[in-house]
């Protein structure tokens, strides 16, 4: 059996009564699950929120009223019970109003207060089944007492299992439906985060491809041969990308025209030496000098001399 046990007494009425009952109850009961003395509170604590917390937690209070109950007063003569902020009017308010099984336990001979004897937020509790426990009757009615608790407690224990089975029920599908969500949120963050990679590696493999691409686009041209140059040496390294392959003869085509070349630059310079030469030599030869009664003699060209007949 659990629960949660909350004995509300006044001092001034029946602390003795109130004392023997925790200790009959803490010797059958857990001690943890038995509240008395909220009233006795730190200073500064809020004693409203106290007893809220205190009495919102227990399943079962127990209202121990004596004579001095309903009557007793405070120093300036006025009936405690009239006070709203009175721990004790409040302890019992707040178990009515959240519907928490309240037992009026009297003692000392007392009797139960009528409904126009209370405030309003107590009378429903004239409405709650007493328990009368005398001095010469304790041990039999506190026996009474526990085995009513041990019935209050199993229900409460009972109630609490099927609110929390149903509070379970209730919020699987909702607690399902959140772990799909995440796990789903998961799944789109995961293949996000592969997709922007797949993305950057194809974006780098481009690249690099691109820049080989280059390279070989580069030395492809520089091994395309020229006319008049040297072909380059059998050892020199061979480029890694496509070359421009060759017509077969155009390697001979290429030294005839060389060859060709180198000829005609040299018959043209020889023929400028050639040239010059001859103008310096007849630039050099003396002129000759004739008299005024001489005339010069034509000297018959070879070229317009009459070939003679052969008869």
């Amino acid at each position: 059996m659990s629960g949660q046990i909350f004995i509300s007494y006044r001092r001034d009425d029946a602390s003795y009564p109130a004392g023997r009952l925790y200790d009959r109850l803490s010797a059958t009961l857990p001690k943890n699950q038995i509240f008395i003395d909220v009233d006795n509170l730190d200073p500064g604590v809020d004693f409203f929120e106290a007893i809220e917390a205190s009495v919102g937690s227990c399943d079962v209070l127990i209202a121990v009223i004596g004579k001095r109950w309903l009557i007793s007063s405070d120093e300036e003569g006025r009936r405690r019970l009239d006070n709203p902020d009175d721990l004790v009017r409040l302890e019992i308010a707040v178990a009515l109003k959240r519907n928490i099984r309240v037992i009026p336990v009297l003692v000392d001979g007392a009797l139960m207060p009528r409904s126009n004897e209370l405030p309003d937020d107590l009378k429903l509790m004239v409405r709650r089944n007493a328990l009368e426990v005398s001095h010469s009757r304790f041990n039999a009615d506190l026996s009474h007492l526990v085995a009513a608790l041990e019935r209050v407690l199993e229900k409460a224990d009972a109630e609490r299992t099927e609110r929390e089975k149903h509070r379970r029920e209730v919020e699987r599908p909702q607690r399902e439906e959140k772990e799909r969500l995440e796990i789903e949120e998961r799944e789109k963050e995961r293949l996000e985060a592969e997709r922007l990679e797949q993305e950057r590696l194809e974006a780098e493999a481009s690249r690099r491809e691109s820049e080989r691409r280059e390279q070989q686009q580069e030395k492809a041209v520089l091994q395309i041969p020229r006319p008049g140059l040297a072909r380059q040496p059998a050892s020199s390294p061979q480029p890694e990308g496509p070359t421009i392959a060759l017509r077969p003869n155009q390697t001979k085509i290429n030294k005839l025209l060389a060859v060709a070349l180198a000829v005609a630059l040299l018959a043209g310079i020889g023929a400028i030496w050639f040239a010059w030469q001859r103008e310096r030599t007849v630039a050099l030869a003396p002129m000759p000098i004739l008299t005024p009664t001489q005339t010069p003699t034509a000297t018959p060209s070879p070229a317009l001399e009459t070939p003679s007949t052969v008869d």
